[in-house]
């Protein structure tokens, strides 16, 4: 951001941005980190802004409730979640939340919301976003597809801007399983490696 000239405005920690593609908003978060650059500038002064989306305002509150199914009630990964929403994130919406998998017990000990959704994520084998109109989606893993394929000629990036990391540091040749017996509903993964 430049501030030269008529232009009033000085970023500030946990402002709010709003970006928009024509009249489409594209992104929506805070700002949650500011630098200032070349003070000593014809054209005014120069800030670097970085950005998080609305997903991180919901580390901004603790979780402390405890889920189970019993006596007549039934939580379920969708109910769950959007009792979560309700209670802690009035100002998010469940309108893309789904899942219908039983949750027998879950207990939330004062972490931050965005945890206690990650929680039930992980357990379900789901995974979640808030997207810019804060709107938290909760969906099985992959369903969701990208908005377009991305390759060599696709034309859908600066070329030569993509770089790909190729990590080994989780490559293991020995795995340990530890099992159990629950209650409710069991889920059984089969991985094959």
């Amino acid at each position: 951001y430049k501030k030269y000239g008529d232009k009033t405005y000085t970023p500030k920690i946990n402002d709010e941005i709003e970006i928009y593609d024509d009249s489409s908003k594209i992104f929506g978060g805070s700002i949650i980190n500011i630098t200032e650059k070349d003070l000593s500038s014809p054209d005014g002064l120069i800030y670097n802004i970085q950005c998080a989306d609305y997903s991180a305002q919901l580390n901004n509150v603790l979780v402390s409730k405890a889920y189970q199914t019993a006596g007549g009630t039934t939580w379920t990964l969708e109910s769950i979640e959007k009792d979560l929403i309700s209670n802690y994130a009035v100002d998010f919406t469940t309108t893309n939340v789904i899942g219908t998998l039983e949750i027998a017990k879950i207990v939330f000990n004062e972490i931050y919301l965005s945890e206690a959704l990650k929680k039930l994520a992980e357990i379900s084998k789901y995974d979640w976003y808030v997207d810019e109109n804060k709107d938290v989606h909760f969906f099985p893993k992959e369903t969701n597809l990208a908005p377009f394929n991305l390759t060599d000629i696709s034309g859908n990036y600066i070329n030569k801007t993509l770089k790909r990391v190729i990590d080994g540091s989780q490559v293991v040749n020995q795995v340990i399983v530890k099992g159990g017996f629950g209650e409710g509903s069991l889920i059984s993964d089969t991985k094959i490696g």
